[in-house]
């Protein structure tokens, strides 16, 4: 069997070529599925997923004790059930499925590995980085965080932005761990007393965003408050809460937390005046 990166690799290069249809992906997220790594499997297949391949959270496969479960949905409507989808099966998937849109295409099947593995090596530093956030050891998450992302973003923007299936108002798929990854080192960095920097990486976490994350403007509007400048704090929480729609069915915890930060809105909209 190829090496786990060498299958990415491969996957990448293949994904190149403009496809007309994209490759449906659905993760089953029965709580099964969940106790087989259903999650990690979805994270990780949005994340490698390339240009034309669109992965969503799914519904039960009715493969109970063979998790992680991906449907693979065709174009006529039927599934194909792939089972215990992790590793190299993952990534084997993926490939699969841009090989054969190349074959029916008449287009010679595409095996080489010449695109390095920088994504890979990028996504499991920032699982590191999630352990060490998880620890609150923000020094060393933050550290990780900054080298998962220097390891992975030029190559993913090079995938993914500009690609035929990217759009102007949401960013493209595969940045969404990278934008998650910069707003967490900006909250890294604000336990470590670090709030310029914070301000900085959660801004470029934004315009990744195509200013459309709401979290990165919550992590913009933190860093401001810790450096004093209320007109930056001001300005993330209006664009928060005034100029952005609001969240459809936002959990409690989100509407309370909004409900706070708009008590914090009306008071530096008052001292302003």
């Amino acid at each position: 069997m190829a090496p786990f990166g060498v299958i990415l690799s491969a996957v990448l290069l293949a994904s190149s070529k403009t496809a007309p249809q994209q490759q449906l992906l659905e993760v089953c997220l029965s709580p099964g599925c969940i106790a087989d790594g259903a999650k990690e499997t979805l994270s990780r297949l949005c994340a490698f997923a390339p240009p034309g391949v669109q992965v969503l959270p799914g519904k039960c496969a009715s493969a109970c004790g063979a998790g992680p479960v991906v449907m693979d949905i065709m174009t006529d409507d039927k599934k194909i059930v792939h089972k215990r989808v992790s590793g190299d099966v993952l990534l084997n998937l993926l490939l699969e499925g841009i090989n054969n849109k190349d074959e029916k295409e008449g287009e010679e099947k595409n095996s080489s590995c010449a695109v390095p593995n920088e994504i890979i090596e990028g996504y499991e530093i920032i699982i590191q980085a999630d352990d060490a956030m998880s620890k609150k050891d923000y020094e060393e998450a933050a550290a990780l965080y900054r080298q998962g992302i220097d390891a992975a973003l030029q190559i993913a923007l090079d995938l993914h932005v500009g690609s035929t299936h990217s759009t102007s108002t949401a960013p493209p798929p595969g940045l969404e761990w990278l934008i998650r990854a910069h707003r967490l080192e900006a909250e890294a960095r604000i336990k470590t007393h670090d709030a310029q920097t914070a301000l900085e990486i959660a801004t470029k976490a934004w315009e990744l965003s195509n200013q459309t994350n709401r979290l990165c403007l919550e992590v913009m509007a933190q860093a401001c408050q810790e450096l004093k400048d209320a007109k930056g704090e001001l300005n993330a929480l209006r664009t928060l809460l005034v100029e952005m729609d609001p969240e459809e069915n936002a959990p409690r915890d989100v509407l309370n937390r909004m409900r706070t930060l708009g008590f914090r809105l009306a008071k530096l909209e008052r001292e302003a005046k």
